[in-house]
């Protein structure tokens, strides 16, 4: 396939601006596997090496969120760059369920909010219009814009007004970013939990998991298509354990050998349960399939778990993790359309160096991303 078929140029008085599109056209890199590999290897290097102690210590703070999510928005980008660039995508085991990450980390800070007494709804409201909207709103005038002037592509008034609100289930605002379901499911979290805060304090994590079940059940009917039973589910489940933060943090942070002996019986026992249903290939039945994913969801929060306490316990952090953490909205929001629609690199250099090419665009991102974070700096909305 010719590279023209992927590379494009816009003329303009000044000269012309390149970009890669791949929407009709993928590229072919065999062995992408082994590619995948080297990244993560070079990855887990470069947290290695910035890793370093931390002055203060305690399971599941602040320092240690923003590291988790520094990783998954690593697989995050990892998993677009391969399945949206190339037409063969590796095993992407971790990068799957990264987005699960954030709902759950979500679900774990407003269930902190809930210890901290009266709730003040404007503060929060407010806030969130700083850190989620604001930002949002930047990048969706960037992609018409770009869209515009270098795709000739435009969008109906109706599509632009619904993903401005946040509101992204038709097809028409997934043209504009396809990733952006995942703010739509947050902003309908954001709304149940405040609802449930004002009306109904004593209940909100069983409404949580009502609300969860009840969208789990629409897109079993095809009536909702937010969000896989994981995705669905993570938010309810960070709450939990939020709620519960006090004994989890004793059960885990737990040394003795017969407590980790418990750990991994857990773990190997919900890995079993996901193997049983892909090898009778009950997984083809929407039930199964949903208690696959749930039983997923748990070894990933489980495994979240297990990883935070040895961390605690090591009292150690990664530069690395925690920059990337602190960019990870802004990288999230930022980072599918740069690599879809407007690729900044030429085919050629991509399919030949897939590794470097991966971290010069990582790095080109996180330059977009530091730029939107200076533009919006969260503490406008405290």
């Amino acid at each position: 396939m010719l590279e023209s078929d992927f590379f494009n140029w816009k003329l303009n008085k000044k000269g012309y601006i390149m970009f890669s599109n791949f929407e009709k056209n993928l590229l072919h890199l065999p062995d992408a596997g082994t590619y995948n590999f080297y990244i993560i290897i070079i990855f887990l290097i470069l947290i290695t090496i910035s890793v370093q102690k931390k002055t203060e210590n305690s399971f599941f703070d602040v320092s240690q969120t923003i590291q988790v999510k520094g990783l998954a928005i690593f697989f995050v980008v990892l998993a677009h760059f391969w399945e949206n660039i190339f037409d063969q995508t590796p095993p992407l085991i971790l990068s799957r369920y990264s987005v699960s990450l954030f709902f759950i980390l979500s679900g774990y800070a407003h269930g902190l909010l809930c210890e901290t007494g009266r709730f003040d709804y404007k503060g929060f409201i407010q806030k969130k219009i700083f850190r989620i909207f604001i930002p949002y709103w930047i990048c969706t005038i960037l992609f018409l814009v770009l869209d515009y002037y270098l795709l000739d592509r435009t969008h109906s008034m109706h599509d632009i007004f619904l993903t401005s609100s946040g509101i992204n289930i038709h097809r028409g605002q997934t043209h504009l970013d396809r990733t952006r379901w995942f703010i739509s499911l947050l902003l309908l979290w954001y709304f149940v939990f405040c609802s449930s805060r004002h009306f109904c304090p004593k209940k909100i994590s069983l409404i949580l998991y009502m609300v969860a079940f009840l969208l789990i059940v629409m897109r079993y009917l095809q009536i909702w298509h937010l969000g896989n039973v994981h995705e669905t589910l993570a938010f309810p489940v960070g709450y939990t354990i939020a709620q519960n933060r006090s004994w989890i943090s004793k059960v885990f942070m737990n040394t003795s050998i017969r407590q980790k002996g418990i750990h991994c019986l857990i773990l190997v026992s919900f890995c079993v349960g996901i193997l049983c249903i892909k090898i009778t290939g009950l997984d083809n039945y929407f039930l199964f399939e949903s208690l696959e994913k749930i039983f997923k969801l748990m070894v990933l929060s489980y495994g979240l778990l297990i990883g935070l306490s040895i961390n605690s316990i090591l009292n150690y952090q990664s530069k690395v993790l925690f920059f990337m953490g602190q960019i990870s909205y802004e990288l999230y929001i930022l980072h599918f359309p740069f690599l879809y629609r407007y690729n900044p690199l030429k085919p050629s250099l991509i399919q030949d160096h897939a590794v470097i090419m991966f971290y010069v665009l990582l790095m080109i991102l996180i330059v977009f991303s530091l730029v939107l974070k200076t533009l919006c700096p969260a503490d406008r909305g405290s």
